[in-house]
């Protein structure tokens, strides 16, 4: 199941938001999401290769997906350092993690035959939105206190 997890696009999104939520700037939290997606697509592709599970490195399907996390890399590690702010539009950013959840999970023709994953995807996006949620509510009512 974690395999079938880790397989999804909006675990490696997270990542990206996540680093994005621990970086000091915005420059710092698009590079660190765009290093972080590209170096986890090159070692996907290398490490299957180095294994035997596939019989040649498949480069091109490698940039490709180096090309999709130059861009979701960047964006999503933004989403993460702005989702840190205390302003009032700081839960807009917050709300995009559960939304990449629910966005790559979602798949009405789907018939896996594990439906964990999505179950798993589903929960992790209520639970994200609640704890979002939560915090800016914490950070108003802070806000509120300090200033008159």
């Amino acid at each position: 199941m974690l395999a079938t997890v880790l397989a999804m696009a909006w675990a490696w999104a997270l990542v990206a938001f996540g680093l994005g939520w621990f970086s000091a700037s915005k420059w710092r939290a698009a590079s660190a999401g765009l290093l972080a997606l590209g170096v986890a697509c090159a070692v996907y592709y290398v490490s299957d290769y180095s294994f035997g599970l596939n019989d040649a490195l498949s480069t091109g399907e490698m940039t490709y997906w180096i090309a999709i996390s130059g861009a979701v890399g960047p964006a999503s590690g933004l989403l993460g350092h702005l989702a840190r702010r205390w302003q009032r539009w700081g839960i807009l950013p917050g709300l995009a993690a559960p939304a990449l959840v629910v966005v790559f999970t979602y798949r009405a023709d789907s018939d896996h035959i594990q439906p964990w994953p999505y179950v798993v995807a589903w929960i992790l996006a209520v639970g994200l939105t609640i704890a979002v949620t939560w915090r800016w509510l914490l950070m108003q009512r802070r806000l509120r206190m300090v200033v008159p």
